[in-house]
C-alpha cells in the first residue's frame, strides 16, 4: 500500500512512523511472538536502511518491552511519561528521545515542577542532542496556552548545550 501511494504521488519513502498506543497491553512473550515479527516486516520493507526514519509513539508504559522494541533499531521514540529518559537512552543509544513530560504534570502541577522536570531530563541525557522536550505522548485536555508557553520559555532558558556539559 505504502509502495503504491509512493509510487502514484512519484515520492520516496524516507521513513516509517508507527504509532501505537496498545501493544503496552501485551506481555513480552506475546509481543515477541506476534508484534516484534510485523512491525520488524513492516520496519525493514519501508526504512531498510540507516538513511531512513523509523519512529515509534506509544502514549504507555513501555518498559516491559524496552528490551524487544530496542531490536528494531528506532531512531526516534515517543513512550509514556512513566519512562525515564535514561531507561530509554540505556535500552536505545541511538534513539532521538520525544518526551517525558507527563501530560498532566504540564495541566496540573505548578510550572516549578514542570521546570525541575525539564532540567532533570536535560541534564539526564540532552547533552548528547538526542532529547526533544516535550510532552510523553499528547498534551493534555483543557491545558492553557500560557502553561505551553511557560513550557516553550523553559525549554528556551534551561535546555543549552554549548559542547561541555548542558545548563
Amino acid at each position: 500500500y505504502h509502495r503504491g501511494i509512493a509510487q502514484r504521488k512519484q515520492a520516496r519513502i524516507t521513513g516509517v512512523a508507527w504509532l501505537d498506543d496498545f501493544c503496552c497491553l501485551m506481555s513480552p512473550g506475546l509481543y515477541e511472538e506476534f508484534a516484534l515479527p510485523a512491525m520488524k516486516q513492516a520496519m525493514d520493507a519501508l526504512a531498510p536502511t540507516d538513511d531512513h526514519w523509523r519512529f515509534q509513539h506509544s502514549d504507555s508504559d513501555m518498559a516491559h518491552l524496552l528490551p524487544l522494541l530496542a531490536q528494531l533499531r528506532f531512531d526516534g521514540v515517543n513512550f509514556g511519561p512513566k519512562l525515564t529518559v535514561r531507561e530509554i537512552r540505556d535500552a536505545m543509544p541511538r534513539a532521538e528521545i520525544h518526551g517525558q513530560i507527563p501530560p498532566f504534570m504540564l495541566r496540573n502541577e505548578p510550572m516549578e515542577h514542570v521546570e525541575r522536570k525539564v532540567a532533570e531530563d536535560f541534564l539526564e541525557v540532552g547533552g548528547d542532542g538526542g532529547l526533544v522536550v516535550t510532552t510523553a505522548g499528547s498534551i493534555a485536555a483543557g491545558t492553557s496556552l500560557e502553561r505551553i508557553r511557560g513550557l516553550m520559555q523553559i525549554v528556551e532558558t534551561r535546555c543549552r548545550y554549548d559542547g561541555r556539559e548542558p545548563t
